[in-house]
């Protein structure tokens, strides 16, 4: 037969280990909630930095034509190397072409600002992920220490308004898109 005060200390120990468990319940609860929110708030920071202007800290703006120059990424894998560094040589000789043709007229041309990263390897990535679609290069701004993906440049407003289009779908994001004018001192 148990005693009063076995069944008092039963009733302690059953009223303690409920409270605990209650506690770590909460803690859970709370844990799922801030991660919930991660999960949900943190894209959208990545996705459009507020107020970032990388050629707010450049001097020559972008009334004068920037220094448009494809850049050659380097793939990741070494066996892909020889073919993708074909199609990429393949793609500057034609841009360079084009930009020489382009140079020749006297029509407006532009550009896409993609997105901006603080290292050279991520902006690499974008742009390694997207030179097989659209015609890439990376712009560096020393001052600000952004490394800023673009496409283009297009000579047809059309076309660079649907690649804007389909970029900002692409990549969840809301590029700008630039007019520039090509230098008439050449």
């Amino acid at each position: 037969m148990t005693s009063p005060s076995d069944h008092h200390e039963t009733s302690q120990t059953h009223k303690a280990l409920k409270a605990q468990q209650e506690g770590f319940k909460n803690r859970l609860v709370g844990a799922l909630i801030w991660l919930g929110a991660l999960v949900w708030v943190v894209p959208a920071w990545y996705a459009n930095p507020v107020g970032f202007a990388p050629d707010a800290h450049s001097p020559e703006g972008l009334s004068s034509t920037p220094s448009i120059s494809p850049q050659t990424i380097k793939p990741k894998n070494a066996a892909d190397q020889s073919s993708k560094q074909a199609q990429v040589d393949a793609s500057a000789e034609q841009s360079s072409k084009e930009n020489d043709a382009q140079a020749q007229t006297d029509k407006p041309r532009w550009i896409l600002r993609l997105v901006a990263y603080r290292t050279r390897e991520q902006a690499r990535d974008l742009a390694g992920q997207l030179e097989y679609d659209y015609q890439v290069f990376i712009k560096y701004f020393p001052e600000s220490r952004y490394y800023s993906v673009r496409s283009g440049p297009y000579t047809e407003h059309a076309h660079a308004l649907s690649d804007q289009k389909k970029l900002n779908q692409m990549l969840n994001i809301e590029s700008q898109l630039v007019k520039i004018q090509p230098d008439k001192s050449q």
